[in-house]
C-alpha cells in the first residue's frame, strides 16, 4: 500500500482544491502538496490537523479535521 501512495499519479483537476494534512504527512512527504502538485492545475490550501494519517477519526484529532472541513465548505458555499 505504501508503494502504491509513492507511485500514484492522479488524474489533472482544473479546479482548487482543499489538501488536509497532518505534521506528519508534510514531513514525510517533504513539500506541502503531498506530492499531487502535478495534478493541481488550479491550485490548492493546504489545513494542517492534527493526528495521523490513521488516526483522523478518533476523538483526539476528529476535532481538528472538523473545523477545517467547515472553513474549506464556508468558502465554496
Amino acid at each position: 500500500m505504501h508503494t502504491s501512495y509513492l507511485n500514484d499519479r492522479g488524474a489533472p483537476v482544473d479546479f482548487p482544491v482543499h489538501l488536509y494534512a497532518t505534521a506528519a504527512s508534510l514531513h514525510k512527504a517533504r513539500e506541502p502538496a503531498l506530492r499531487w502538485l502535478p495534478a493541481l492545475h488550479a491550485g490548492y490550501e493546504l489545513a494542517h490537523i492534527d493526528g495521523a494519517h490513521f488516526t483522523l477519526f478518533e476523538p483526539d484529532a476528529i476535532g481538528s479535521l472538523a473545523t477545517a472541513l467547515t472553513r474549506s465548505l464556508a468558502k465554496i458555499s
